[in-house]
C-alpha cells in the first residue's frame, strides 16, 4: 500500500489498529467508524463526490463504510467493498 501511494498522489492510505494499540504506523487506535470515514473524507483534497471509496472487512464494516460514504456524496458506482466473514 505504501508503494501504491507513493506512485499515485491521489491514493490516500490511512491505517487503524485495534489489536496493536501502539502500532507506530497507524494513525487511528479502535474500531473504524463513521467518525473516522467522516474525518478522512474531509481532509481529502478535492470533494467528497469526486473520490472513489475502496472497503475491505466484515459486512457490519462494510454496510457502515458504505452508508456514511454515501450520505457524504459519493455515488455508489464509486464504493468498492470486498466482504469476508
Amino acid at each position: 500500500m505504501a508503494a501504491l501511494q507513493e506512485q499515485h498522489s491521489w491514493l490516500e492510505v490511512v491505517h487503524t489498529f485495534t489489536r496493536s494499540p501502539q502500532h507506530p504506523g497507524s494513525r487511528y487506535h479502535r474500531r473504524i467508524d463513521a467518525e473516522i470515514v467522516q474525518e478522512c473524507l474531509r481532509e481529502l483534497p478535492r470533494k467528497p463526490t469526486e473520490a472513489i471509496g475502496y472497503v475491505c472487512g466484515s459486512p457490519d464494516l462494510i454496510d457502515m463504510t458504505k452508508a456514511t460514504l454515501l450520505a457524504a456524496g459519493l455515488r455508489e458506482d464509486r464504493v468498492k467493498a470486498e466482504k469476508y466473514d
